[in-house]
């Protein structure tokens, strides 16, 4: 893991939930016997913004604002040439593998993905480095797809760290097979950005969001927090933050 990415997930991880709340509280914590009014406003902040965001309504609300693409009709011609499936983690020696796997992210990415390739019949191109060590996630995606789905994989881009990458680094093979209009499959809290990315190096997209949240599905005892709920409202604030780092690299390039 590079300096850059060892620092992002540093901030990532102090910043966001449960990091951010629980360092309001520690601060509200050492100096509430001096500033008993500032130090009870901070642990009344860092408490409640951790129960809130560990809440299934919350966290709920927080993925259903991310969800802009719609789900693909797979009854309607969609013209696309490829399937591009982007990596969303990898579990590193996975014992009962003998080796990384993909993590469950990216294994429902996987596994949806092909099923849109073999409904349309168009090739897949799999995205994604080797962030953390180890193998590159696009061959043991490849790996996986081949083995496991039976669909073959015609590109493994495997050299991108992150989502801008992602668009770039696949973009350029996709040019050499002329290749313009992709179907792209990812995670739906991920789809907004990930589409924004790609549709910016010129490539026609039509989303594939999988592991999309409905409207109205049973969320039993929704104000009482739980682990699930909080990685939930941690996923979709990730996913904001990244959408403003775009938006501001975009503005940057504007200028």
């Amino acid at each position: 893991m590079t300096t850059a990415l060892l620092l992002r997930e540093l901030l990532r991880r102090l910043v966001l939930p449960p990091g951010g709340p629980m360092l309001l509280m520690l601060a509200g914590f050492l100096i509430v016997r001096r500033r008993r009014r500032v130090g009870g406003g901070l642990l009344a902040i860092g408490f409640l913004s951790l129960w809130l965001l560990a809440t299934p309504w919350v966290a709920e609300r927080l993925l259903l604002a991310l969800q802009t693409e719609p789900v693909l009709d797979l009854t309607q011609p969609s013209g696309a040439q490829a399937v591009v499936i982007l990596g969303g983690g990898v579990r590193l020696l996975a014992a009962e593998y003998g080796g990384d796997a993909p993590s469950d992210d990216s294994l429902r990415r996987i596994a949806f993905g092909a099923y849109v390739a073999k409904r349309t019949g168009t090739p897949i191109l799999v995205s994604g480095g080797a962030v953390t060590g180890g193998t590159a996630l696009a061959s043991t995606m490849k790996q996986f797809l081949e083995r496991d789905f039976n669909a073959p994989v015609r590109w493994a881009e495997s050299t991108s760290l992150d989502t801008h990458q992602n668009a770039v680094f696949s973009a350029a093979l996709l040019r050499d097979a002329q290749i313009q209009r992709v179907i792209l499959v990812t995670s739906a809290d991920h789809m907004r950005r990930a589409a924004a990315e790609f549709r910016a190096t010129g490539l026609q997209v039509v989303a594939a969001p999988t592991g999309v949240v409905t409207v109205g599905q049973p969320r039993p005892l929704t104000w009482l927090p739980s682990a699930s709920a909080l990685r939930d409202s941690q996923l979709a604030l990730y996913e904001i933050l990244g959408e403003w780092v775009r938006l501001l690299r975009f503005a940057a390039g504007a200028n």
